[in-house]
Order: C-alpha cells, then sequence, then structure tokens
C-alpha cells in the first residue's frame, strides 16, 4: 500500500508543473499587463532624462513586454477557444430542430422559425465564427451556422458544418 500511495504522489508531482504551464491563467495576464505599464513608464522616463542607450534599451524592454502579453493573450484565446469548440462538439450530435433541414445560401430568405430567438448563437467567437454587428445575428441551422438580418430575415453568409468540427 505505501507503495503505491508514494507511486501516485511522485506521478501527481511530475504531472502538476505540466499541467500547471498548460493554461494561461487571468493573473498572468493581469501581471503582464502591469509589466506593460512599468516598462511603458521607465521608457517614457528615458526618453525624458536619459541618454540614447538608455532610450534605446528601454524601449526594447518594453517592446519585449508587449510582445510577452501578446502572445499570452493569445495563448489564452486558443485555451478558451478549444474548450467551447469542445463543448460545442459535444452537444451536436444531440440536436436537432423541430422543422426539416433545408440548406441555405447567401441572399436567400430564412423562415421566420428557423432563425428565432431560440436558435441565436451567443458566443460566435467561441466557434472561430466573426464578430456581428447591427441587425445581424449567427444562428444554428442544424449543423451550420447562418449570419441572418434578424429585421428581414435574409441570409448573409452560411458557414456549413460548424457543429459538426471535431478536433
Amino acid at each position: 500500500m505505501r507503495k503505491l500511495v508514494s507511486l501516485v504522489l511522485a506521478a501527481t508531482a511530475l504531472a502538476a508543473p505540466s499541467l500547471a504551464m498548460a493554461d494561461t491563467t487571468r493573473g498572468e495576464l493581469r501581471r503582464d499587463r502591469a509589466d506593460v505599464r512599468e516598462e511603458r513608464g521607465e521608457y517614457r522616463q528615458a526618453l525624458r532624462h536619459g541618454s540614447p542607450r538608455d532610450v534605446r534599451e528601454e524601449r526594447e524592454e518594453y517592446r519585449d513586454s508587449i510582445r510577452e502579453l501578446r502572445e499570452d493573450r493569445r495563448d489564452w484565446r486558443d485555451d478558451r477557444h478549444d474548450d467551447h469548440r469542445d463543448r460545442w462538439s459535444d452537444r451536436s450530435a444531440r440536436w436537432d430542430a423541430p422543422f426539416a433541414y433545408r440548406g441555405y445560401r447567401a441572399g436567400w430568405r430564412a423562415d421566420r422559425s428557423h432563425y428565432g430567438s431560440r436558435y441565436i448563437i451567443n458566443r460566435p467567437w467561441a466557434l472561430g465564427l466573426p464578430a456581428t454587428r447591427g441587425p445581424f445575428q449567427w444562428v444554428r441551422h442544424y449543423g451550420d451556422a447562418l449570419l441572418v438580418d434578424m429585421r428581414s430575415g435574409h441570409v448573409r453568409r452560411v458557414v456549413p458544418g460548424v457543429f459538426r468540427r471535431t478536433r
């Protein structure tokens, strides 16, 4: 029993650092933003009172901190995107609309029952869809995503198979 417990403890100790490094956390992003603010202040101070060499060094440090923040933001978004993609792909097999499938094309007019509030995609970025503006909303139609003008029902864009994708 002691050997089993020690093996489990050793395995978790080895796996913990790799699991911790897999996800970028909000705290890490907060620290990166604080670093950018600090480096910006030092760069501005060098611009006011420093030599050209000091200005170059501070500018490089400032640019590096911005670059690191951007990379961490990208990693954070990718992690969140993958999580949401997994959730949607799990649901796609069980989802069914109360009407028959009808393939839409851009420019066609959708039936009112096909783009009701029940079918609106609230977080399109989680599925890799672009943000919407004005009266346009992304709507789920079986496995497809339709960009619909909610006033007139005209389909602006169709992205087939969004909910059938698996990684």
